[in-house]
């Protein structure tokens, strides 16, 4: 893939690192049901939910997956299992896309990331069903987020190009958003842990800095094109869409820092991430991949697929959207 994927309207696509994105057609929740394509770990991937075109990110607890859907405007669940997918919240204009999704605690989060002049918010709802209600109002572009320690943490990003973008926090409980980060160069993905924000800068750049505050560190720079980004207790994993088509990359570099390490390279279009215990797991368009953590020799896990954009894993299982298919994927690990 030779773009960002994450753009489906006029406006999204203004955040694309190169020309290509698209999609189309209505969507709506579907039952799920046989899924395509095939699996080079002995296991046929199954659709938990179909007719969904524009399924984008996507998370999982120990219940339900959730993802969002920038067609539909819907933020979606289903039981791991199998079962009939629920709304959780839909946009209240054709201007509110929903893009990521974070789940804790017995909350749903996501944000609408919406057309120029319309109101861009971080929000959230009770897992068990209840009325949506903002965290976050007035943002500047919310896109990416992630959940931890009673924070929730996020990117604005509006427009590209002029170091406008930050890395916002707030607490789930309410109150006023905070500025860790600003100026940043064209900020995209988040991932966060006990004591550190980390975020890749479509500039080149993946960057760390404290929870509290503080100086933001550059672990790594020079890359092409970062998109998603994952920790694991000593560690940082992310995405490289790359330059052009089949130069895209998949890295590893030390929390603490030091020089990066490509665990893949050559991918056509790696964009969603997942670690575990053992395995990097991401999204290359066709293809869902993994890579033992210390390196290795890739392994394609999913083959077939139309368009593989988010990806996450639990202990048993790895989930991930196919957005031109329509599809939420579940394949035994």
């Amino acid at each position: 893939m030779s773009c960002e994927f994450k753009g489906f309207s006029a406006a999204i696509a203004l955040i694309a690192v190169a020309a290509g994105c698209g999609g189309g057609g209505s969507a709506g929740p579907g039952a799920g049901g046989s899924g395509g394509g095939g699996s080079s770990s002995g296991g046929t991937p199954t659709a938990l939910a179909s007719g969904e075109p524009g399924a984008w990110a996507i998370a999982v607890d120990a219940t339900h997956v959730y993802w969002t859907n920038q067609e539909a405007r819907t933020v979606m669940k289903v039981p791991i299992g199998g079962g009939a997918p629920v709304v959780v919240a839909m946009g209240a204009t054709a201007a509110q896309l929903p893009w990521d999704v974070a789940v804790d605690g017995g909350a749903v989060y996501w944000n609408y990331y919406a057309s120029p002049g319309s109101v861009m918010t971080v929000m959230t709802a009770p897992q068990a069903g209840g009325a949506p209600s903002a965290v976050a109002a007035q943002q500047n572009g919310p896109r990416n987020l992630a959940v931890a320690g009673g924070n929730i943490y996020w990117i604005n990003l509006w427009i590209l190009g002029n170091n406008s973008g930050a890395v916002m926090t707030a607490p789930l409980g309410g109150g006023a958003p905070i500025t860790l980060a600003p100026a940043q160069d064209d900020p995209n993905g988040v991932a966060v842990d006990d004591g550190s924000v980390y975020w890749t800068n479509l500039g080149g750049t993946i960057m760390k800095l404290p929870i509290g505050g503080g100086a933001p560190m550059t672990l790594a720079s020079a890359q092409p094109g970062p998109q998603n980004i994952v920790v694991d207790a000593t560690n940082v994993y992310w995405t490289n869409i790359g330059s052009v088509e089949d130069t895209g990359s998949v890295m590893t570099v030390a929390k603490s820092g030091g020089t990066p390490m490509a665990l893949a390279t050559t991918q056509r279009g790696p964009f969603g991430i997942a670690v575990d215990d053992a395995n990097v797991y991401w999204t290359d368009v066709s293809r869902v991949m993994k890579v033992a953590r210390g390196g290795g020799a890739p392994v394609v896990v999913a083959s077939g697929q139309q368009r593989a954009t988010d990806i996450a894993v639990d202990a048993a299982n790895i989930y991930w959207t196919d957005t031109d298919a329509g599809q939420v994927m579940k394949l035994a690990k």
